[in-house]
């Protein structure tokens, strides 16, 4: 019996080259019954190995847990416990590792089948097929609560998810075979289907998720029933469905221009999820079309007007700036009546120089900015992360990479802190700076990042910065001495928390911070990931469609690992990156 599983679980991994010129071939024909007869064949002999997994999957579930639990036995608690003792998982890593393998074999047959026979029967039969997944998915979810209530059993627990291991990488792989369709009836068919049918499960648990799986999906198509779906898309209810919607949206900029700009300028004016505004501008600036000019004067309207204000005006006259070679600030009035008398020769591509063009009192009016380390910013809700680790005590006038190592200065500090101007004396003096600049109309909190990974905000959200706030803020600041380390990615975690921004949340329409400021010298010391790129990996799933800006300040030359974090951390969240050397 072994034998025989073992054989049809390594039949998986050459179950796409198996079928691969059959599909070939029946491509070239185009014969549907062929293509469809592969991939059928292929299903049964993926169905056959997951029955042969699961044959014996609980035996080897137990030998896993039996493993597991011994060692935590023989060493929780006990004072010769090794303080960072690794658990053999390796039992429960190969059986998900497996299950994962069927269910991907699956979904590589569906790309494959999509790839060799594009046609309207081809869409039904992927979407029974995509049905089938679903119910199983819904009644596997099912079964594993169930199973919570009425067993107290880790082994049963841990089958069920194992069939959901399976089948997640099975239902992916059908997605993304429909969005290898273009053939027109084909992506009508689905079109008219997904939403309503492929979906109706369980919504607390995945339908969600699924949802938008299908609709990234639609957006890697470029066949105008996709697109329709898509634009239908931006009226649903959740925040995080109409975010995925226009990302597929602005993904068909070169091919429909003028339909992708109305699209997001319409996001940018009705949406009032802020994230979403925010993407839509992004959307615009990287089309930079003239033709976007009048529509986001408008934009600039009902943000003063109707918003008070904030980041998004930042964006906007960006846009405008490099689309007009003009500044207008926030002065929307100004911007129009220049644009009413130039509307012609903007919209054609060109930048007049309009000596004779009075747009009236007010030109070059700007709402107040503020700024730290002079990265300036539009916001209205602003929190500053501080890393308040050794590295702040050293000389800010000197340049440790080619003076005395950071190491000398840490030690040196010790006897002789008050003999030179530090890190942290110019971070106090430009946080003052910043702090005071605020306005009872911006709201800000402060996070220090201290040594033994704690995490002190000076209030659990933000606040207005009123003169009592600020000088709370401005205290906790000249109270601080620099020690220890701390991890950077936990302290943009409580930012994004405190800014309403919860990173387990999945609705956040109206945040209370929008920006975020990160100073630090870059040095990774701890922490959940240990690598630049694994943090601004972790930071681009959390912010995805959250649209936080995040500026980055190196104060400490500490290797190139540091400046990757940091320029990729800023480049990633559309912020600054400064290295102030000296």
């Amino acid at each position: 019996m072994r034998m025989k599983r073992i054989e049809s679980i390594a039949a998986l991994v050459v179950l796409a080259a198996a079928f691969a010129s059959d599909w070939a071939s029946a491509s070239e024909k185009g014969d549907f019954h062929r293509a469809s007869s592969a991939y059928q064949a292929s299903l049964q002999k993926a169905a056959s190995a997951e029955a042969a997994f699961f044959r014996d999957a609980s035996r080897r579930l137990r030998e896993a847990y039996d493993v597991y639990k011994k060692q935590w036995e023989d060493w929780y608690g006990k004072p010769d416990a090794p303080p960072d003792i690794f658990y053999d998982l390796s039992g429960y890593k190969k059986l998900y590792a497996e299950a994962h393998d069927i269910g991907k074999s699956q979904g590589d047959a569906a790309i494959a089948l999509a790839q060799a026979s594009d046609c309207a029967d081809t869409a039904k039969l992927l979407w029974k097929q995509l049905a089938s997944v679903l119910d199983r998915l819904a009644r596997a979810e099912k079964d594993l609560r169930e199973a919570r209530v009425m067993f107290d059993d880790y082994h049963i627990d841990q089958q069920i998810t194992l069939r959901r291991t399976g089948l997640e990488p099975h239902f992916r792989g059908l997605v993304e075979a429909i969005g290898r369709l273009s053939d027109g009836q084909a992506q009508a068919f689905l079109a008219g289907k997904a939403w309503d049918e492929a979906c109706q499960g369980d919504k607390k648990n995945g339908d969600l998720r699924r949802r938008m799986a299908l609709e990234e999906a639609f957006g890697r198509s470029a066949s105008d029933a996709a697109f329709s779906f898509l634009k239908a898309r931006m009226s649903e209810q959740s925040m995080l469905l109409r975010s995925v919607a226009l990302e597929g949206i602005g993904g068909s900029k070169e091919k429909r221009a003028r339909e992708v700009l109305d699209a997001a300028i319409a996001a940018a004016t009705d949406e009032k999820a802020f994230s979403i505004r925010v993407a839509a501008m992004r959307i615009i600036e990287a089309m930079k079309a003239p033709a976007s000019v009048g529509p986001l004067i408008e934009v600039l309207r009902t943000e003063v007007e109707g918003r008070g204000g904030g980041i998004l005006c930042g964006h906007i006259i960006r846009i405008l700036k490099d689309l007009t070679g003009k500044d207008y600030g926030v002065s929307w009035e100004n911007w129009k009546g220049w644009f009413e008398k130039h509307r012609e020769e903007v919209e054609k591509g060109l930048k007049p120089k309009d000596g004779d063009a009075d747009p009236g009192p007010g030109a070059g009016k700007h709402e107040k900015t503020i700024s730290f380390y002079d990265i300036p910013t539009f916001s209205k809700g602003i929190i500053i992360i501080i890393d308040a680790s050794d590295t702040l005590v050293i000389p800010a006038d000197l340049d440790i990479s080619k003076k005395h190592s950071i190491f000398y200065w840490l030690e040196a500090s010790k006897k002789k802190l008050d003999q030179y101007k530090s890190q942290m004396d110019v971070l106090k003096e430009e946080a003052s700076k910043a702090i005071e600049s605020m306005d009872d109309h911006t709201f800000f909190n402060v996070i220090l990042l201290h040594k033994d990974n704690r995490i002190e905000a000076a209030w659990p959200a933000v606040m207005p910065a009123t003169a009592e706030n600020k000088k709370k803020a401005l205290k906790m600041f000249m109270d601080t001495r620099p020690g220890g380390w701390a991890p950077q990615f936990e302290g943009l975690l409580e930012a994004f928390r405190i800014a309403g921004m919860d990173p387990y949340a999945s609705e956040f329409d109206v945040p209370a911070a929008d920006t975020f400021y990160l100073l630090t010298d870059g040095g990774i010391c701890g922490g959940r990931y240990m690598t630049p790129a694994s943090i601004i990996d972790a930071v681009k799933r959390i912010n995805r469609f959250r649209n936080a800006t995040i500026h980055t300040i190196q104060i400490a030359d500490l290797g190139m690992d540091a400046v990757d974090l940091l320029r990729g951390l800023a480049e990633a969240t559309g912020g600054s990156y400064v290295w102030r050397k000296k």
